[in-house]
């Protein structure tokens, strides 16, 4: 609410709220399930802040939509097996999706709050495919590799070698 204090317009204001919404999502998806709520209310904490106009809206924007998207990403549904089988963009769509929205607003400026976020999460999880596929899942592979070869290396008793100064 702070936010509103400040006479901030523009880029800067919406940048600001960019981060309130990057904040809230990121403390959500830390928080146990049994602390989350049902799937059934994801439409009604989507469609609720539309209904509210200027500060109000966006300040239940702040608070409902992140908890929509956590909630719908911990989720197992046909949705979400739809949504992976081409990969798992998730990780790559949290990196590119601040990015993303700062060259949005650079480029076209500020957006209506909904088209932002409909433009950005769609730009975001094209880009979180293509790091899949390009990046994290030849990483992932590596690491896998990597991992088994020191396991393998430590269980032969090669690292008892290991000389120590």
């Amino acid at each position: 609410m702070a936010i509103f204090a400040v006479p901030i317009t523009g880029t800067l204001r919406t940048t600001l709220i960019a981060v309130v919404f990057f904040a809230i999502g990121s403390l959500m998806a830390e928080l146990p399930a049994k602390f989350r709520i049902p799937a059934w209310m994801i439409p009604i904490l989507v469609v609720v802040p539309l209904f509210f106009e200027s500060a109000i809206g966006v300040i239940a924007t702040w608070l409902l939509l992140p908890i929509a998207i956590v909630t719908l990403g911990g989720k197992r549904s046909r949705f979400a097996t739809w949504f992976h089988r081409g990969g798992d963009p998730s990780y790559g769509m949290y990196l590119w999706a601040f990015l993303v929205q700062q060259i949005i607003i650079g480029q076209f400026g500020v957006l209506p709050l909904w088209s932002n976020i409909v433009v950005v999460l769609a730009l975001s999880a094209a880009l979180g495919y293509l790091s899949w596929h390009l990046v994290e899942k030849h990483a992932i592979a590596t690491g896998a590799s990597l991992a088994k070869r020191v396991w393998q290396w430590q269980v032969s008793g090669r690292s008892s070698a290991v000389v120590r100064s």
